[in-house]
């Protein structure tokens, strides 16, 4: 099947990024467990692959998904995937100007999408202030999080702030840029899988106003390195997180609770959303001693991290591929209105197959994380019981994206014709 720039090849290629960059975190857990950790070059493929070259680019697609008109966007698609492949291999080899040409093509990448994101603005329920305040603070974190990014291997920052240079960079790209970023789609998406309307715009308001306040007092506790201001940034965004996921819930149930596999992986993500920041004000409680209360290292930290990594940032995301892909294929595809509306019944079929396999998979396996994490806590590294949850939750976390994916693939190569002759 050829694929035009439009955004369905957006989606396609950023799930094929995530792909990819999941089966070597899975590679990075294992190794974590087994006592054979792999370098550091591995893990910034595993985190780049996965945040810039799948989920920046889900994100682009989303944004362009939402014109009238599909148009053909080939200058955003191959700076997104060359500046994607240029980092990573200028941070493979240590070659900091191509890093740099790299951020800077994924920085433009976003320019020609301004007028997209206005008008999500124009259509949101929350109304025009807040949402420029929260897409402003997303889009300051996106430039932040690349530049910070670029000042750490050009040792641009002191040495004894280049623990806070990672914290800034990394956090401004997760949770300054891609957190805000999928809440404020969800905001306007998630209404749409159920044909219904966002339960409540006061909530949506509280929520773009404290999610983006509560990031930037976090963002000025890890400048000042005071984990009391990072906790009050995290229970800001704690409320703000609170509000979100009720107005979700409550959308869902105002639309007479349906199961469709896009709003179940939806719901589950708001879970892990609020999972994960209260988790993480506990990991700052738990710093304010020392010794810590409870040992912590790296593979306490992976664990917590994945909750919002895979838990709500790729739930949340493969939620709005379940949802989209179907309809940008049949409109692709099918070249008359006849033809349009079977075959996009049938893909809607294929993307519904292993639904309940998949969201069990996925949101166990990533829960199993966080066991294997406890887990350390009583038992050696190399204890029967680490191995074995560690290879159940891997084996699992597989499971759920082979199934996603071989559900994109069918949908890929499903033929038009006979989906409207069967």
């Amino acid at each position: 099947m050829r694929l035009s720039y439009r955004p369905l090849s957006f989606l396609v290629m950023g799930f094929v990024w995530m792909l990819l960059a999941c089966v070597i975190g899975l590679a990075l857990f294992l190794g974590m467990t087994t006592g054979r950790p792999y370098g550091q070059v591995v893990r910034s493929l595993h985190v780049h692959g996965a945040l810039i070259g799948g989920v920046m680019q889900i994100i682009a697609g989303l944004l362009l998904a939402g014109r009238e008109r599909h148009t053909s966007e080939p200058v955003i698609f191959i700076a997104l995937n060359l500046g994607t492949l240029g980092l990573l291999i200028g941070q493979a080899h240590g070659h900091f100007p191509l890093m740099i040409i790299a951020g800077i093509a994924l920085l433009s990448a976003f320019v020609p999408l301004r007028g997209d994101l206005v008008r999500q603005i124009r259509h949101s329920a929350v109304g025009a202030p807040l949402s420029y305040w929260f897409y402003g603070i997303a889009l300051i974190s996106l430039a932040g999080g690349l530049l910070a990014g670029a000042a750490v291997p050009l040792k641009l920052i002191p040495p004894n702030f280049v623990g806070q240079g990672r914290l800034v960079h990394i956090h401004l790209l997760t949770q300054g840029f891609v957190l805000l970023m999928i809440v404020g789609a969800m905001h306007i998406q998630f209404p749409a899988f159920l044909d219904g309307r966002l339960h409540s715009p006061i909530l949506g308001r509280l929520t773009f106003a404290l999610l983006p306040l509560g990031f930037i007092v976090l963002l000025a506790g890890f400048l000042l390195t005071n984990l009391r201001v990072q906790i009050a940034g995290g229970a800001l965004m704690l409320i703000g997180a609170l509000c979100y996921s009720y107005n979700i819930v409550r959308t869902w149930t105002d639309a007479g609770r349906p199961r469709k596999p896009a709003s179940d992986l939806c719901l589950l993500a708001t879970f892990f959303l609020v999972l994960t920041i209260a988790c993480g004000i506990l990991v700052s409680v738990n710093a304010l001693e020392y010794p810590p209360f409870v040992p912590f290292g790296s593979l306490h930290l992976a664990a917590y991290t994945h909750l919002a990594f895979i838990g709500f940032m790729l739930l949340s995301l493969m939620g709005a591929l379940t949802d989209l892909l179907p309809n940008l294929l049949a409109e692709e595809r099918a070249a008359s209105n006849k033809k349009r509306g079977p075959y996009e019944a049938a893909l809607i079929r294929i993307i519904g197959r292993w639904s309940p396999v998949q969201l069990w998979t996925l949101s166990v396996g990533t829960m199993s994380l966080a066991v294997v994490a406890a887990l350390v806590w009583q038992y050696p590294l190399n204890a029967w019981p680490v191995k074995t949850a560690a290879w159940v939750g891997a084996l699992l976390l597989l499971t759920g994206l082979v199934v996603f994916a071989t559900k994109l693939v069918q949908l890929l190569i499903e033929d038009p014709d006979r989906a409207s002759k069967s």
